[in-house]
């Protein structure tokens, strides 16, 4: 009996064919998973670098300020969102449109929040006075 025509071996390849993880079958991604990979790509290095400055922020008791910083965390949110987005929508369309929806209202619900806690921090320090508040 020649080898193709063995059972186990024509199994084994036909199954080897089809397990492409991403790449089904030998095709190139849909849009949306090239976009959520892309996006990954960007965010996991940029989130790692972000947790890493943070650990010294927190040793050495101050934030950094500085541009780089402020264009990495609006970078590293931005392309992981966009991942998480763009992998609900590789999965199913109308799961990707409600993440999004869900993540604009969080966004705004953030904002009004921090923006409501910064107003009331102003006004409890400014009622203290000067040199009676943390410094």
């Amino acid at each position: 009996m020649a080898p193709a025509e063995q059972p186990g071996l024509r199994r084994i390849d036909r199954d080897r064919r089809g397990h492409g993880a991403a790449v089904p079958h030998g095709r190139a991604p849909d849009l949306s998973a090239r976009i959520c990979i892309v996006a990954f790509s960007l965010a996991i290095p940029l989130l790692a670098a972000l947790v890493l400055l943070n650990r010294q922020e927190v040793f050495r008791r101050r934030r950094a300020r500085s541009v780089p910083v402020a264009i990495a965390q609006v970078a590293a949110q931005v392309c992981a969102f966009g991942g998480v987005v763009a992998g609900f929508w590789h999965i199913l369309w109308i799961a990707g449109v409600a993440m999004l929806a869900a993540g604009l209202v969080a966004v705004a619900v953030h904002t009004a929040g921090y923006t409501r806690l910064e107003r009331d921090q102003r006004r409890l320090l400014a009622a203290e006075g000067p040199g009676d508040g943390e410094p």
